[in-house]
Protein backbone atom coordinates (compact mmCIF):
# COMPACT_ATOMS: atom_id res chain seq x y z
CA UNK A 1 0.00 0.00 0.00
CA UNK A 2 2.92 2.13 0.67
CA UNK A 3 4.49 1.68 -2.62
CA UNK A 4 1.32 2.01 -4.20
CA UNK A 5 0.76 5.64 -2.96
CA UNK A 6 4.32 6.48 -3.74
CA UNK A 7 3.59 5.76 -7.05
CA UNK A 8 0.50 8.29 -7.04
CA UNK A 9 2.13 10.95 -5.63
CA UNK A 10 4.40 10.44 -8.48
CA UNK A 11 2.01 10.59 -11.27
CA UNK A 12 0.35 13.62 -9.16
CA UNK A 13 3.84 15.40 -9.55
CA UNK A 14 3.66 14.79 -13.08
CA UNK A 15 0.16 16.42 -13.68
CA UNK A 16 1.25 19.66 -11.88
CA UNK A 17 3.76 20.05 -13.64
CA UNK A 18 2.04 20.13 -16.89
CA UNK A 19 3.45 17.34 -18.26
CA UNK A 20 2.09 16.75 -21.87
CA UNK A 21 0.86 13.44 -23.48
CA UNK A 22 -0.04 11.84 -20.78
CA UNK A 23 -1.09 8.04 -21.97
CA UNK A 24 -4.88 7.34 -20.46
CA UNK A 25 -6.01 4.11 -20.28
CA UNK A 26 -9.57 2.64 -19.90
CA UNK A 27 -10.31 0.00 -17.53
CA UNK A 28 -11.46 -3.26 -19.05
CA UNK A 29 -15.28 -3.94 -18.94
CA UNK A 30 -15.37 -7.64 -19.00
CA UNK A 31 -18.03 -9.61 -21.17
CA UNK A 32 -18.36 -8.81 -24.85
CA UNK A 33 -21.97 -7.97 -24.46
CA UNK A 34 -21.85 -4.57 -22.11
CA UNK A 35 -24.57 -2.24 -21.05
CA UNK A 36 -25.04 0.07 -24.19
CA UNK A 37 -27.35 3.43 -24.87
CA UNK A 38 -29.40 5.37 -26.98
CA UNK A 39 -30.45 9.03 -26.96
CA UNK A 40 -34.04 9.27 -26.61
CA UNK A 41 -35.22 13.06 -26.61
CA UNK A 42 -32.42 14.16 -25.55
CA UNK A 43 -31.70 11.37 -22.90
CA UNK A 44 -29.10 9.05 -22.45
CA UNK A 45 -31.30 6.04 -22.07
CA UNK A 46 -30.33 2.18 -21.95
CA UNK A 47 -30.76 0.11 -24.99
CA UNK A 48 -34.49 -1.49 -25.28
CA UNK A 49 -33.74 -4.60 -27.61
CA UNK A 50 -37.33 -5.51 -27.56
CA UNK A 51 -38.15 -1.59 -28.79
CA UNK A 52 -38.06 -1.80 -33.08
CA UNK A 53 -37.28 1.42 -32.31
CA UNK A 54 -33.77 1.06 -31.12
CA UNK A 55 -33.27 -2.15 -33.34
CA UNK A 56 -34.60 -1.46 -36.78
CA UNK A 57 -34.23 -4.08 -39.69
CA UNK A 58 -31.06 -3.33 -41.83
CA UNK A 59 -31.63 -1.62 -44.92
CA UNK A 60 -29.97 -3.91 -46.49
CA UNK A 61 -33.03 -5.74 -46.98
CA UNK A 62 -34.83 -2.87 -47.95
CA UNK A 63 -37.63 -4.02 -50.82
CA UNK A 64 -37.63 -8.07 -49.45
CA UNK A 65 -40.47 -9.48 -47.43
CA UNK A 66 -40.32 -9.23 -44.02
CA UNK A 67 -41.96 -9.67 -40.51
CA UNK A 68 -41.76 -8.82 -37.04
CA UNK A 69 -41.80 -11.11 -34.16
CA UNK A 70 -39.97 -11.59 -30.91
CA UNK A 71 -37.64 -14.26 -29.69
CA UNK A 72 -37.81 -16.09 -26.38
CA UNK A 73 -35.55 -13.19 -25.15
CA UNK A 74 -37.99 -10.59 -25.75
CA UNK A 75 -35.81 -8.81 -28.32
CA UNK A 76 -37.33 -7.82 -31.39
CA UNK A 77 -36.50 -8.83 -34.68
CA UNK A 78 -37.09 -8.52 -38.36
CA UNK A 79 -37.00 -11.36 -40.26
CA UNK A 80 -37.06 -11.78 -43.75
CA UNK A 81 -39.19 -14.43 -45.19
CA UNK A 82 -37.19 -16.45 -47.48
CA UNK A 83 -39.55 -18.57 -47.71
CA UNK A 84 -40.92 -15.51 -50.26
CA UNK A 85 -37.25 -15.39 -52.24
CA UNK A 86 -36.03 -17.07 -55.17
CA UNK A 87 -32.90 -19.17 -55.64
CA UNK A 88 -31.88 -15.88 -57.45
CA UNK A 89 -32.80 -13.28 -54.28
CA UNK A 90 -31.61 -15.92 -51.73
CA UNK A 91 -28.07 -16.76 -53.63
CA UNK A 92 -27.54 -12.79 -54.20
CA UNK A 93 -28.06 -12.08 -50.48
CA UNK A 94 -27.37 -14.86 -48.26
CA UNK A 95 -24.56 -16.71 -50.08
CA UNK A 96 -21.49 -14.15 -50.69
CA UNK A 97 -19.24 -14.84 -48.07
CA UNK A 98 -15.81 -15.75 -48.90
CA UNK A 99 -16.37 -19.37 -48.34
CA UNK A 100 -18.59 -19.84 -50.12
CA UNK A 101 -16.66 -18.99 -53.60
CA UNK A 102 -14.53 -22.02 -53.45
CA UNK A 103 -18.20 -24.05 -54.29
CA UNK A 104 -19.91 -24.21 -57.79
CA UNK A 105 -23.50 -24.27 -56.60
CA UNK A 106 -26.41 -25.49 -59.39
CA UNK A 107 -29.89 -23.48 -58.97
CA UNK A 108 -30.81 -27.04 -56.88
CA UNK A 109 -27.73 -26.47 -54.54
CA UNK A 110 -29.24 -23.11 -53.92
CA UNK A 111 -32.55 -24.58 -53.68
CA UNK A 112 -31.61 -27.07 -51.13
CA UNK A 113 -30.06 -24.28 -48.95
CA UNK A 114 -32.83 -21.95 -49.12
CA UNK A 115 -35.01 -24.85 -47.80
CA UNK A 116 -33.09 -25.51 -44.72
CA UNK A 117 -32.65 -22.42 -43.54
CA UNK A 118 -36.71 -21.94 -42.95
CA UNK A 119 -37.87 -25.23 -43.11
CA UNK A 120 -38.04 -27.45 -39.96
CA UNK A 121 -39.46 -30.33 -41.89
CA UNK A 122 -37.17 -30.53 -44.66
CA UNK A 123 -35.16 -33.28 -44.96
CA UNK A 124 -31.95 -33.01 -46.89
CA UNK A 125 -30.56 -36.33 -47.03
CA UNK A 126 -32.22 -37.59 -50.15
CA UNK A 127 -30.42 -34.14 -52.29
CA UNK A 128 -27.05 -35.12 -50.12
CA UNK A 129 -27.49 -38.67 -51.58
CA UNK A 130 -27.98 -37.29 -55.16
CA UNK A 131 -25.48 -35.07 -55.16
CA UNK A 132 -23.06 -37.29 -54.29
CA UNK A 133 -24.28 -39.56 -56.92
CA UNK A 134 -23.70 -36.69 -59.45
CA UNK A 135 -20.26 -36.51 -58.69
CA UNK A 136 -19.16 -39.97 -58.78
CA UNK A 137 -20.67 -39.91 -62.46
CA UNK A 138 -18.92 -37.18 -63.92
CA UNK A 139 -15.54 -38.28 -62.21
CA UNK A 140 -15.60 -42.46 -62.02
CA UNK A 141 -12.51 -42.43 -60.24
CA UNK A 142 -13.66 -39.99 -57.51
CA UNK A 143 -13.31 -41.60 -54.21
CA UNK A 144 -16.10 -40.65 -51.81
CA UNK A 145 -15.42 -39.49 -48.74
CA UNK A 146 -17.58 -39.36 -45.56
CA UNK A 147 -19.02 -36.84 -43.89
CA UNK A 148 -16.78 -37.48 -40.52
CA UNK A 149 -15.91 -34.81 -37.98
CA UNK A 150 -12.31 -34.62 -39.37
CA UNK A 151 -12.93 -34.24 -43.14
CA UNK A 152 -15.36 -31.60 -43.62
CA UNK A 153 -15.47 -27.80 -44.32
CA UNK A 154 -17.80 -25.57 -42.84
CA UNK A 155 -20.02 -23.16 -44.87
CA UNK A 156 -22.16 -20.86 -43.34
CA UNK A 157 -25.55 -18.57 -44.08
CA UNK A 158 -26.61 -15.79 -42.68
CA UNK A 159 -29.29 -13.28 -41.52
CA UNK A 160 -29.15 -9.41 -39.86
CA UNK A 161 -32.26 -8.83 -38.33
CA UNK A 162 -31.26 -5.22 -36.45
CA UNK A 163 -28.85 -2.88 -36.74
CA UNK A 164 -28.60 -0.02 -34.66
CA UNK A 165 -25.72 2.68 -35.98
CA UNK A 166 -26.14 5.05 -32.96
CA UNK A 167 -25.85 2.84 -29.80
CA UNK A 168 -23.25 4.36 -27.74
CA UNK A 169 -20.91 2.50 -25.11
CA UNK A 170 -21.24 3.19 -21.65
CA UNK A 171 -19.02 6.28 -20.07
CA UNK A 172 -15.91 5.01 -19.02
CA UNK A 173 -13.54 7.18 -16.44
CA UNK A 174 -9.91 7.51 -17.71
CA UNK A 175 -7.21 5.89 -15.26
CA UNK A 176 -5.12 8.76 -14.01
CA UNK A 177 -7.59 10.82 -11.60
CA UNK A 178 -6.56 14.42 -11.82
CA UNK A 179 -6.64 16.17 -8.45
CA UNK A 180 -6.79 19.80 -8.04
CA UNK A 181 -4.96 22.40 -8.69
CA UNK A 182 -3.91 21.61 -12.31
CA UNK A 183 -4.18 23.08 -15.67
CA UNK A 184 -2.64 22.18 -18.88
CA UNK A 185 -3.26 20.62 -22.28
CA UNK A 186 -2.64 16.63 -22.03
CA UNK A 187 -3.00 13.90 -24.61
CA UNK A 188 -4.86 10.32 -24.05
CA UNK A 189 -5.39 7.64 -26.11
CA UNK A 190 -7.88 4.37 -25.46
CA UNK A 191 -8.33 1.73 -27.57
CA UNK A 192 -11.51 -0.44 -28.00
CA UNK A 193 -12.08 -3.91 -29.83
CA UNK A 194 -14.87 -4.96 -31.16
CA UNK A 195 -16.63 -7.80 -29.62
CA UNK A 196 -19.27 -10.86 -30.86
CA UNK A 197 -21.59 -13.01 -28.66
CA UNK A 198 -23.43 -15.83 -29.64
CA UNK A 199 -25.78 -18.50 -28.31
CA UNK A 200 -25.47 -22.35 -30.05
CA UNK A 201 -28.50 -24.42 -30.48
CA UNK A 202 -27.96 -27.47 -32.52
CA UNK A 203 -30.42 -30.52 -33.80
CA UNK A 204 -28.51 -33.50 -33.11
CA UNK A 205 -24.84 -34.44 -32.50
CA UNK A 206 -22.96 -32.76 -29.91
CA UNK A 207 -19.46 -32.68 -32.01
CA UNK A 208 -21.55 -30.72 -34.48
CA UNK A 209 -22.59 -28.26 -31.65
CA UNK A 210 -18.75 -28.05 -30.57
CA UNK A 211 -17.78 -27.19 -34.15
CA UNK A 212 -19.70 -24.31 -34.04
CA UNK A 213 -18.31 -23.20 -30.86
CA UNK A 214 -15.45 -23.25 -32.39
CA UNK A 215 -16.01 -21.69 -35.56
CA UNK A 216 -17.42 -18.26 -34.09
CA UNK A 217 -15.11 -18.65 -31.15
CA UNK A 218 -12.41 -17.49 -34.20
CA UNK A 219 -14.56 -14.31 -34.67
CA UNK A 220 -15.16 -13.45 -30.64
CA UNK A 221 -12.97 -10.27 -31.15
CA UNK A 222 -13.66 -9.62 -34.58
CA UNK A 223 -17.21 -8.85 -35.15
CA UNK A 224 -16.50 -7.07 -38.39
CA UNK A 225 -14.75 -10.09 -39.61
CA UNK A 226 -17.82 -12.51 -38.87
CA UNK A 227 -19.92 -10.28 -40.83
CA UNK A 228 -17.59 -10.14 -43.93
CA UNK A 229 -18.00 -13.96 -43.65
CA UNK A 230 -21.88 -14.21 -43.76
CA UNK A 231 -21.29 -11.78 -47.13
CA UNK A 232 -23.72 -9.61 -45.24
CA UNK A 233 -23.34 -5.58 -45.89
CA UNK A 234 -21.32 -3.61 -43.72
CA UNK A 235 -19.76 0.38 -43.35
CA UNK A 236 -15.93 0.66 -44.59
CA UNK A 237 -15.77 3.29 -41.78
CA UNK A 238 -16.13 0.30 -38.80
CA UNK A 239 -12.82 -1.43 -37.74
CA UNK A 240 -12.12 -4.04 -35.70
CA UNK A 241 -9.75 -2.68 -33.21
CA UNK A 242 -9.57 1.65 -32.73
CA UNK A 243 -7.19 3.37 -30.87
CA UNK A 244 -8.99 6.75 -30.47
CA UNK A 245 -6.41 9.95 -29.27
CA UNK A 246 -7.80 13.02 -27.85
CA UNK A 247 -5.93 16.25 -26.61
CA UNK A 248 -7.79 17.91 -24.21
CA UNK A 249 -7.44 20.64 -21.83
CA UNK A 250 -7.52 19.56 -17.92
CA UNK A 251 -8.89 22.62 -16.02
CA UNK A 252 -9.69 21.36 -12.59
CA UNK A 253 -8.15 24.37 -10.40
CA UNK A 254 -10.90 24.40 -7.69
CA UNK A 255 -9.81 23.60 -4.29
CA UNK A 256 -10.79 20.29 -2.84
CA UNK A 257 -11.85 18.75 -6.36
CA UNK A 258 -11.23 15.75 -8.34
CA UNK A 259 -11.56 15.33 -12.28
CA UNK A 260 -11.61 12.62 -14.87
CA UNK A 261 -11.04 12.24 -18.65
CA UNK A 262 -14.16 10.66 -20.00
CA UNK A 263 -15.07 8.45 -22.63
CA UNK A 264 -17.95 7.12 -24.57
CA UNK A 265 -17.16 5.06 -28.05
CA UNK A 266 -20.43 5.15 -30.71
CA UNK A 267 -21.07 1.39 -31.28
CA UNK A 268 -23.06 0.02 -34.47
CA UNK A 269 -24.93 -3.12 -32.87
CA UNK A 270 -26.49 -6.03 -35.22
CA UNK A 271 -28.29 -8.94 -34.56
CA UNK A 272 -28.86 -11.63 -36.19
CA UNK A 273 -28.45 -15.51 -36.80
CA UNK A 274 -26.02 -17.80 -38.53
CA UNK A 275 -26.63 -21.71 -40.20
CA UNK A 276 -23.73 -23.54 -40.87
CA UNK A 277 -23.45 -26.28 -43.42
CA UNK A 278 -20.98 -29.21 -43.48
CA UNK A 279 -19.30 -29.92 -47.00
CA UNK A 280 -16.70 -32.73 -48.25
CA UNK A 281 -13.73 -31.35 -50.09
CA UNK A 282 -16.11 -32.69 -53.13
CA UNK A 283 -18.87 -30.30 -52.81
CA UNK A 284 -21.35 -32.81 -51.18
CA UNK A 285 -23.04 -31.61 -48.70
CA UNK A 286 -23.24 -33.73 -45.41
CA UNK A 287 -26.80 -33.42 -44.04
CA UNK A 288 -25.90 -34.73 -40.86
CA UNK A 289 -24.39 -31.83 -39.28
CA UNK A 290 -27.29 -29.81 -40.22
CA UNK A 291 -27.33 -27.17 -37.53
CA UNK A 292 -30.73 -25.11 -36.21
CA UNK A 293 -29.79 -21.36 -35.62
CA UNK A 294 -26.71 -19.73 -34.22
CA UNK A 295 -28.19 -16.46 -32.49
CA UNK A 296 -25.27 -13.44 -32.50
CA UNK A 297 -24.57 -9.84 -31.35
CA UNK A 298 -22.06 -8.54 -33.07
CA UNK A 299 -20.76 -4.60 -31.95
CA UNK A 300 -18.11 -2.97 -34.31
CA UNK A 301 -16.91 0.74 -33.99
CA UNK A 302 -16.48 3.42 -35.81
CA UNK A 303 -12.49 4.66 -37.36
CA UNK A 304 -10.71 7.45 -34.96
CA UNK A 305 -11.34 9.95 -38.04
CA UNK A 306 -15.22 9.07 -38.35
CA UNK A 307 -17.27 11.67 -36.81
CA UNK A 308 -19.27 9.08 -34.93
CA UNK A 309 -15.97 8.09 -33.22
CA UNK A 310 -15.54 8.69 -29.66
CA UNK A 311 -16.94 11.64 -27.29
CA UNK A 312 -15.00 12.69 -24.67
CA UNK A 313 -15.73 14.95 -21.53
CA UNK A 314 -14.46 15.98 -18.24
CA UNK A 315 -16.34 15.14 -14.60
CA UNK A 316 -15.98 15.66 -11.41
CA UNK A 317 -16.00 12.78 -8.83
CA UNK A 318 -16.27 12.73 -4.81
CA UNK A 319 -14.28 9.63 -4.78
CA UNK A 320 -11.13 9.62 -2.47
CA UNK A 321 -8.35 11.48 -4.48
CA UNK A 322 -4.75 11.04 -3.33
CA UNK A 323 -5.07 12.68 0.66
CA UNK A 324 -8.21 13.99 0.49
CA UNK A 325 -12.11 13.34 -0.35
CA UNK A 326 -12.87 16.11 -3.07
CA UNK A 327 -15.87 17.96 -3.64
CA UNK A 328 -17.97 18.56 -6.35
CA UNK A 329 -17.41 22.46 -7.40
CA UNK A 330 -20.26 24.62 -8.20
CA UNK A 331 -21.43 24.37 -11.44
CA UNK A 332 -19.14 21.74 -12.78
CA UNK A 333 -20.70 18.15 -14.24
CA UNK A 334 -20.50 15.11 -11.39
CA UNK A 335 -19.74 11.76 -12.86
CA UNK A 336 -23.08 9.72 -13.19
CA UNK A 337 -22.87 6.47 -11.05
CA UNK A 338 -22.76 3.82 -13.90
CA UNK A 339 -19.60 4.88 -14.91
CA UNK A 340 -17.04 2.49 -15.69
CA UNK A 341 -14.24 3.24 -12.39
CA UNK A 342 -10.61 3.16 -12.88
CA UNK A 343 -9.11 -0.25 -12.26
CA UNK A 344 -5.23 -0.87 -12.19
CA UNK A 345 -5.80 -4.47 -13.52
CA UNK A 346 -5.26 -4.18 -17.08
CA UNK A 347 -4.82 -1.01 -20.06
CA UNK A 348 -7.49 -1.58 -22.81
CA UNK A 349 -11.04 -2.78 -22.91
CA UNK A 350 -13.40 -4.06 -25.36
CA UNK A 351 -16.10 -1.39 -26.29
Amino acid sequence: MYLFNIILLFLHGLLLNNVAAVPLHLAPVGAPLFELFVVEDGEIVPLDRSNPLHMPPDPMYDGLPMKTQWNEYNEVQHVVLIELLDVHQYRKHFLQGPSWADLELSDEDVEDLRQSHFNKSYDPRPYAAAKTKRLQKRDPYLIPQHCDEHSVTYKSTGVVHNTNPKSIGALHLACQQICNPVKGTFTAQVTHQSSLGWSISSKDLPYAQQAAKDYMGKFAKYALGFVKELGLGFSSAEADSVAYSHAYQADCGAEKSACFLCERPNVIVRKGDSSHQAYTSQGSRCPDYDFTTTGWEGHTLYSENDANGAVWDICYTTNNCFQFTPVIPVGKKACPPNAIPYSATKAGTSV
